[in-house]
């Protein structure tokens, strides 16, 4: 959320009175004017519940990634907490995808397959090149053309 007055995003809103006009303001704004409430805001998740589904345009998340991450953390004598710290990422998410109570987001899910060495992610089984010749799709292969 930001703030309706200066554009700043920021965790505490405030419903405010600013000359008449009632406005959703951060808390520095609220200073302009008086304080109605204070307004909650709640935070987008980062990562992915284990009740989603994850597709990525001709990917699909292996249904064993925890396994494949616990694997390779071992092999390679690695804690979640070492992971987490070497891609950037929360010790606590990370530990809880290694444990495969919620699924990676697509982007820390290629950090952890760089990290690890691993493949997350399973090929589809959709082809998208021209056998007719090595230079991939073009684009009057996918979309027809009406002549007038």
């Amino acid at each position: 959320m930001n703030c309706e007055l200066c554009g700043f995003s920021d965790e505490h809103f405030y419903k405010t009175d600013i000359d008449g006009a009632i406005l959703i303001v951060c808390s520095n704004c609220a200073k302009n004017g008086r304080i109605i409430e204070e307004v909650s805001v709640d935070k987008p998740a980062k990562v992915g519940t284990k009740n989603q589904k994850t597709e990525n345009f001709g990917y699909d998340l292996d249904p064993d990634y925890h396994l494949i991450i616990r694997g390779a953390l071992q092999e390679q004598g690695m804690t979640s907490a070492d992971l987490a710290s070497k891609i950037k990422e929360s010790p606590t998410d990370v530990e809880k995808i290694a444990s495969g109570r919620i699924l990676p987001t697509e982007t820390v899910a290629k950090k952890m397959e760089k990290a690890l060495g691993v493949k997350l992610f399973l090929e589809d089984s959709i082809d998208f090149t021209d056998t007719r010749n090595d230079k991939g799709l073009k684009f009057e292969d996918v979309v027809s053309i009406k002549k007038k």
